[in-house]
C-alpha cells in the first residue's frame, strides 16, 4: 500500500476543511442573518457545488479564465502573456510565456 499517497490525501483533506471552515462560517452567518437586496446571488453561488458536478464547475472556471475573456485581460496586461502550468520540461510549476 502506498502510505505516502494516503498521507498526502489526509493532509490535503485537513487543509481544505480548514480553509472551508474559515471561509464558510462568515458567509453562512451573513446569508442567515442578512437582509441585503443581493443576498440571493450569494446563496446561488454558494449552492453551485451542490447542484453542478465538479467537472462542470471546472469547465466554467477554465472558460471564464480563458485568454480572451474580460476576467483574463487585466492579468495579461500586467504580465505581458499567460501563465502555463506545464512548461517544456513537463514539470508541474508555473512558467511564464508570452502567447
Amino acid at each position: 500500500m502506498n502510505w505516502e499517497a494516503i498521507l498526502l490525501s489526509l493532509k490535503l483533506a485537513v487543509c481544505v476543511a480548514g480553509i472551508l471552515l474559515v471561509a464558510g462560517l462568515p458567509i453562512a452567518y451573513w446569508v442567515a442573518f442578512s437582509r441585503r437586496r443581493w443576498k440571493f446571488l450569494v446563496e446561488a453561488v454558494v449552492a453551485l457545488p451542490l447542484v453542478l458536478p465538479p467537472t462542470v464547475l471546472g469547465y466554467y472556471i477554465l472558460v471564464g479564465l480563458g485568454p480572451r475573456t474580460f476576467l483574463r485581460q487585466p492579468s495579461r496586461a500586467s504580465t505581458g502573456g499567460s501563465w502555463k502550468l506545464l512548461g517544456r520540461s513537463g514539470r508541474r510549476d508555473w512558467k511564464h510565456s508570452s502567447v
